[in-house]
């Protein structure tokens, strides 16, 4: 037996088309299963689309909104996250260091604490800061750095270890005090904490 499907019209076999159960066992859909599949496709692309715009219009306009979703949505599915972030590194290495680059460019103080913490790391140093601890720790020095005194922005605070890394310090809010470039430098390996003069 066979049919004339009503998209591409060919005859084909009754088995090239899908079942229809309320007309009975001889009953068929007018459409192949091949122009059947593409129909699919076609509006679940378009809707597709139209949805993420939709979404997308959402997200700008409830930008708050959409961030605390976000931030519940990974606090609950940290694993998934985790392996997606890194499923897309690895199948995007150049991209992903770019993404990175602009984003420790907007934000300096996430700089500073992704190269210490990676430098930490290396070290097989314990501990970690978060960026909320380091921002509360230079304003409580008032953005000064403790060796010469001078302030924010006139120099950039960095993370010094009182007890330095390669001396089995801990990377910890603890072990740190705010230093300017030139005097974390300077005081190399020594163990001087400036927070107590």
């Amino acid at each position: 037996m066979h049919k004339i499907c009503s998209m591409c019209h060919t005859v084909k076999p009754v088995t090239d088309f899908y079942i229809r159960p309320e007309r009975g066992a001889a009953g068929v859909r007018s459409k192949c299963k091949e122009c059947t599949k593409l129909v699919r496709r076609q509006y679940h692309y378009s809707h597709l689309v139209a949805e993420r715009i939709k979404s997308n219009e959402w997200r700008k306009t409830h930008r708050n909104k959409a961030k605390e979703a976000m931030q519940r949505f990974r606090e609950a599915h940290r694993e998934l996250c985790r392996d997606r972030s890194r499923e897309w590194r690895r199948r995007f290495p150049e991209e992903s260091k770019n993404v990175t680059k602009r984003y420790l460019r907007t934000h300096p103080d996430k700089k500073t604490q992704f190269s210490e913490t990676r430098r930490a790391r290396q070290r097989s140093a314990k501990g970690s800061i978060t960026a909320t601890e380091w921002q509360e720790l230079k304003q409580s020095y008032r953005h000064s750095c403790l060796r010469c005194g001078q302030q924010e922005p006139v120099i950039a605070l960095t993370m010094d270890h009182v007890i330095p890394l390669a001396r089995g310090g801990s990377h910890t809010i603890d072990n740190i005090q705010p230093l300017c470039a030139r005097c974390n430098s300077t005081k190399r390996l020594e163990s001087t904490d400036f927070r107590h003069h």
